[in-house]
């Protein structure tokens, strides 16, 4: 990838077949500020919009949080990378601490747009004026918990992009930060899109589902990791065994060729789940369901006990028991 003369991604041209670009969407996020289900909108916005879009490879939503990173990240970039699977080069496409406010979805389209086909037309998102209507775009609108939580490290308030804290050693020993953060689990999800974004084959809206789902999940260690400062308990030491399991990125991969496609891996290795592959045995029930057998991997070393005995059983009513059910809702 290369920025353009209008500050916008142009992909790099390939003669070689077998070297075709893909470019690969990432969305980073803070979770301590909640902006979870804003990374998963637009995520789902642009696998939407590009679903026919052979160079748009997948889209991957991060969590970007205290204590290994500044509070208040919102970022949004695209990398190449060859169909031999080793990454080109990157581009930053949108910073919410550089532009001082959130991208609405027409914007980033717009900019993917550029990266994957410039000729694409978007219709009425081809509008380039941004609207200010959104108050949560105010500059310096950062999360108040991340606020002072770096202040009472007694840290100076990082606001640049550049001031990120790596996650391959703590900045910090005295801090005690457990192993299990810079662990960096991470779920891919491949899924049929069908041959139109109404068919029935389109399996973006459950992958995105189990997408949400199981990125919900850091917001438990979060708690836990703030708590554990209130009490003190940071300055004893904590074993990873304490920490909530968490998964840290999901990758949305479609899969544009084949139908019945939906299989969940952890970490690019272990299948969880293939709803096209018989000698996988895992049944998933729902997006809950799924979030359990994965953390019951993560905590037990790779084995989940969790069965789907747990989803619920309806029961039917018969008319007297309907009728009365009725008369309470005041349905008649």
């Amino acid at each position: 990838l290369r920025p353009s003369s209008s500050g916008m991604c142009m992909t790099n041209q390939s003669t070689d077949e077998n070297d075709a670009d893909g470019i690969q969407i990432s969305i980073e996020y803070c979770s301590a500020c909640r902006w979870m289900l804003r990374a998963s909108w637009i995520a789902s916005e642009l696998l939407t919009t590009f679903a026919n879009e052979p160079k748009l490879a997948s889209v991957t939503m991060v969590n970007k949080s205290p204590p290994l990173s500044e509070g208040g990240i919102f970022r949004i970039s695209a990398s190449s990378s060859s169909s031999k699977g080793d990454q080109k080069n990157s581009v930053l496409l949108w910073d919410r601490k550089t532009q001082g406010r959130f991208p609405e979805s027409k914007e980033v389209k717009q900019l993917v747009r550029d990266c994957v086909n410039p000729d694409k037309d978007l219709g009425h998102s081809d509008n380039r004026q941004p609207s200010e209507a959104d108050g949560s775009n105010a500059k310096g609108d950062d999360c108040i918990e991340c606020k002072e939580e770096q202040q009472e490290k007694g840290k100076p308030l990082q606001t640049g992009s550049g001031a990120e804290m790596t996650s391959e050693e703590p900045t910090d020993p005295s801090s005690m930060i457990p192993s299990i953060f810079y662990k960096q689990d991470h779920i891919s999800i491949d899924y049929s899109t069908g041959t139109s974004i109404d068919s029935e084959e389109n399996e973006m809206y459950r992958a995105a589902h189990y997408a949400n789902e199981l990125l919900s999940m850091i917001y438990k260690r979060n708690a836990w990791w703030k708590e554990m400062q209130l009490q003190g308990d940071v300055s004893k030491g904590i074993g990873e065994k304490d920490a909530p399991a968490a998964i840290d990125s999901v990758t949305l991969i479609p899969n544009r060729l084949e139908t019945e496609i939906l299989r969940v891996k952890l970490n690019d290795d272990k299948v969880i789940f293939d709803e096209s592959d018989p000698t996988v045995s895992t049944v998933i029930a729902d997006g809950a369901h799924l979030r359990n057998i994965v953390k019951d991997i993560l905590l037990n070393n790779g084995i989940s006990d969790v069965t789907n005995d747990e989803e619920v059983v309806v029961e039917m009513m018969d008319d007297d028991e309907a009728e009365e059910a009725r008369k309470y809702f005041g349905v008649f």
